[in-house]
């Protein structure tokens, strides 16, 4: 299982001084027995923010595949979007949608999204997960509003340092490994 959050040691609804509190954690784990990983995203909500992750081969936005969604206040009813990004601009949705077992929720200014997607989809849109290709995370850690459309993000998302890799370990194909290169 990989994880990733902002500040680094951080809790949500932290109660502690001494322990900040989270405004992004991204959360992901692999599947060996159906090929396929679990992404769990948690962001602060300021309002009608959306949040998401997303998937470089360069550490740049331009050609990356992203999942972005939201929760709506009013209704509770979750959006996810299987996107993909042609450049600095809005994210283009897919054709196909690779993203499954959706589920999220609004709690307390937390918005928590869930999914999953196989390792390698065949849509040229997104990255395919290999045992060799892996890539950098793009982590939008403060977003912005998705009414009346998606909006820009306030802050440049942060980029994993190294590629990530998600893939079965050599010994036993029952258990998940994410490495970094």
């Amino acid at each position: 299982m990989g994880m990733w959050q902002m500040p680094a040691h951080c809790e949500f609804d932290s109660r502690t001084p001494s322990i900040p509190e989270c405004r992004y954690r991204a959360m992901w784990a692999y599947n060996a027995q159906n090929d396929s990983i679990r992404f769990g995203v948690q962001a602060k909500n300021y309002g009608l923010d959306w949040t998401g992750i997303g998937f470089s081969r360069d550490r740049l936005m331009p050609d990356s595949d992203v999942v972005y969604g939201w929760v709506s206040p009013e209704t509770g009813n979750v959006t996810l979007i299987d996107g993909h990004l042609d450049g600095y601009g809005p994210p283009r949705p897919d054709v196909r949608r690779d993203v499954t077992r959706v589920s999220g929720s609004l709690v307390n200014g937390i918005t928590s999204l869930q999914f999953w997607r196989p390792r390698a989809t065949g849509d040229r849109d997104d990255v395919q997960f290999t045992d060799d290709d892996c890539f950098y995370f793009l982590f939008p850690y403060d977003t912005n509003r998705y009414k009346p459309g998606v909006m820009r993000h306030r802050s440049t998302p942060m980029v994993s340092e190294q590629r990530i890799c998600i893939r079965p370990c050599m010994m036993m194909m029952m258990m998940s490994c994410v490495c970094r290169v």
